[in-house]
């Protein structure tokens, strides 16, 4: 009789269990997927040069030129990255000599081993920034509906050298 309750006890536990596993699965799944997307929808973005010169009737030189100012100003924009990755690298090495000001010796060598082990990690999981000279790590989860965001110069975030 114990046994038999025992039993019962054990089979509605798994239940329990599997119903749990089937309902986090499902809910990110979907649920995580419509609230992403109605989040999409909702975000207005800028027409392609496609849907800007069917919609407003552009003749193909009028494409063309428009084009061809859609790439200078990727150019511009290209340098402004640069820009704003040179500021980033000077405020990284003036906050490293900041925090070395602080430490001692010994706090800062620990401090360096701490960077090389965040920015090369051996082992486990692959380090997914791209390095100059090395082969980027497995690529991140990106939304199926969402086009990738090229950005192949971006610095990673917790660089400080």
């Amino acid at each position: 009789m114990i046994g038999k309750y025992r039993v019962l006890i054990i089979i509605t536990l798994i239940g329990v269990f599997a119903l749990g596993v089937a309902g986090g699965y499902f809910g990110e799944r979907y649920l995580m997927h419509v609230r992403a997307e109605r989040m999409r929808q909702n975000r207005p973005h800028f027409p392609s040069l496609d849907t800007m010169a069917k919609e407003v009737g552009m003749s193909a030189e009028q494409r063309e030129r428009i084009g061809e100012v859609f790439r200078q100003n990727e150019e511009r924009l290209k340098g402004l990255r640069g820009l704003y990755r040179d500021k980033l690298q000077e405020i990284r090495a003036q906050l490293k000599s900041e925090i070395d000001a602080v430490l001692t010796a010994e706090q800062r060598q620990k401090f360096e081993a701490m960077i090389e082990k965040y920015l090369h990690p051996k082992g486990g999981e692959k380090d997914r920034r791209p390095q100059p000279g090395r082969e980027p790590g497995p690529e991140p989860r990106r939304d199926p509906g969402r086009a990738p965001q090229e950005d192949p110069g971006r610095e990673p975030k917790g660089d400080l050298r």
